[in-house]
């Protein structure tokens, strides 16, 4: 395998298992149920040697009628469906949990811009708001790769993958395809605070390959995706630019996230210092 091959890609998580997985479960379950139930009901016993009431045997019996129903009840369509190469490996409760009671916004401490081109059409303004008073060493990063102080940064970079309805991905400064990436710190810095949900559309968020492994990475999400809470780090949202530029890049993407054009971060900086 060549050194690329190696090379761990960073990524924004992947989507929850899809609907038609948890539709199989339920048939399973409503299967093994009926045929537990008429077992005990033709033997008139109990379910378990603890238990003296064969009658359990019923309450079996409507709760298999009530997940072959549920089943029943799942449109066929949504049981197709399928996300290829966004099936998450591990559906993260905590995650879960987070978005419901985490954050959904925070002050806006300073904000950046970026002058994106899709294809050979005029760059478009998207301009970004960081929580530096929350995650501070993040937005920092994320600043001054806007600026290119350190000698490198966002500008020339690309938007490598995009899968519509998730999340805008973009930031590899080294390699531009997912593999690589650079921060101020010198090399990859630890995950800083998980306060914030991954609630709606337009909030920025540190991509990478693991815990405590971000560079400059990121994605924007194109919905809820709180199934991500406490995986990656929320430190920003989209305060311009959303509906004219951020949903006409996501029109260049796909279900494997792959681009049908280029779309290029061509000037960047902090708003009011250009």
């Amino acid at each position: 395998a060549s050194q690329r091959a190696l090379r761990r890609r960073s990524r924004a998580p992947v989507r929850p298992p899809p609907l038609h997985s948890l539709t199989n479960c339920t048939a399973a379950a409503a299967q093994l149920l009926a045929r537990r139930s008429r077992h005990l009901l033709s033997q008139n016993k109990a379910c378990s040697p603890t238990c003296s009431h064969p009658c359990v045997a019923m309450h079996f019996t409507a709760l298999a009628c009530f997940l072959s129903g549920a089943m029943a009840l799942q449109p066929r369509a949504a049981r197709a469906v399928r996300t290829p190469r966004t099936t998450a490996r591990n559906f993260n409760v905590g995650g879960m949990i987070d978005g419901m009671f985490g954050k959904k916004d925070a002050e806006v401490t300073e904000t950046v811009f970026f002058d994106i081109a899709i294809g050979d059409a005029a760059p478009q303004r998207v301009e970004l708001g960081l929580y530096g008073s929350t995650t501070p060493r993040t937005c920092e990063n994320f600043k001054k790769l806007c600026t290119g102080e350190p000698g490198f940064g966002f500008k020339g970079s690309k938007f490598h993958r995009i899968i519509p309805g998730f999340m805008c991905q973009g930031g590899d400064v080294t390699n531009g395809d997912g593999t690589g990436g650079a921060s101020i710190y010198g090399g990859t810095f630890d995950d800083e605070a998980f306060p914030f949900a991954h609630a709606y559309s337009g909030l920025v968020a540190m991509a990478n390959s693991g815990p405590n492994t971000n560079k400059s990475q990121f994605y924007v999400t194109l919905a809820d995706c709180t199934w991500l809470d406490g995986k990656h780090v929320v430190f920003g949202r989209v305060t311009k630019g959303m509906t004219e530029t951020v949903r006409s890049i996501e029109k260049l993407g796909s279900n494997s996230g792959d681009l049908s054009g280029e779309c290029t971060i061509v000037r960047c900086g902090v708003v009011g210092a250009e």
